[in-house]
């Protein structure tokens, strides 16, 4: 039986509040986990899919992810091909790919072209 205590309230909320901060930190501390190239690989999803909007992360990992499957299985160099395609998506994408989309479908939406 729980009690109503406000102190049991407080602690409850702490505990829910940190337990993520304490999953994140113990993951960071694993070196195998987390490393340079993953960091990167994380800035590189987001900036794919695009900074200004909330779907960007999930697309930009979807895309990379796609081009990290597909162009690994083919050659051990699939970092330097992915990054290659990658240059030349945020060339053409300036916003990214949702944010692309978007621009795309609000010209659509008035009717230009």
């Amino acid at each position: 039986r729980h009690s109503s205590s406000p102190s049991w309230y407080r602690a409850n909320l702490r505990t829910r509040m940190f337990s993520p901060i304490r999953a994140i930190a113990s993951i960071r501390s694993c070196p195998t986990v987390m490393s340079v190239s993953r960091s990167i690989d994380a800035i590189v999803m987001v900036l794919l899919g695009g900074l200004e909007t909330m779907a960007g992360s999930p697309v930009g990992a979807a895309v990379f992810t796609g081009l990290r499957e597909q162009i690994g299985s083919l050659t051990d160099y699939w970092r330097a091909v992915v990054g290659a395609i990658i240059i030349a998506l945020v060339i053409a994408f300036p916003r990214g790919i949702v944010g692309f989309i978007g621009a795309r479908a609000a010209r659509l939406a008035q009717g230009g072209r």
